[in-house]
């Protein structure tokens, strides 16, 4: 074999090596690319739901909240929450509303409560504050 011929060899099997290895090292990078942009919606479809979950099992939940009337007189008030609705994302996607029924005031009435507007200040859960909801409720109305 003579030397022009080995190095044409060796050339070529250099060249054939350095587009598989880019190619490989390509396909790798978009592969990792998919990976965390699969990781990403992963960890906002989780958080969602354990947002949505945490919120949601407040459904069906007797609340019972405290309140001051006009006349300055300290009560309570329990409600059964009935629905949970979410504002539009322009509002602010941290506020949500309680539509809930009161059906016991002093054992004396039944009436439905408008809404209770509750901040959640950006936490995914039941907290806020540092206060389950309930006790923020009470201490915030």
């Amino acid at each position: 074999m003579s030397p022009t011929t080995l190095f044409i060899f060796l050339a070529l099997v250099f060249l054939i090596w350095f587009f598989a290895k880019r190619r490989h090292l390509r396909k790798r990078r978009e592969q990792q690319h998919q990976e965390e942009q699969l990781e990403h919606y992963r960890n906002q479809y989780l958080q969602r739901r354990d947002k949505n979950r945490g919120i949601s099992s407040l459904v069906g939940q007797e609340l019972t909240i405290g309140y001051h009337n006009r006349y300055g007189i300290e009560s309570e008030l329990t409600i059964r929450v009935k629905t949970i609705w979410y504002p539009d994302p322009e509002i602010g996607e941290h506020f949500f509303y309680i539509d809930a029924y009161c059906w016991e005031v002093d054992e004396v009435r039944t009436f439905r409560s408008d809404r209770i507007d509750w901040l959640s200040n950006g936490q995914a859960g039941m907290f806020v504050e540092g206060y389950e909801v309930r006790h923020w409720l009470a201490r915030a109305l």
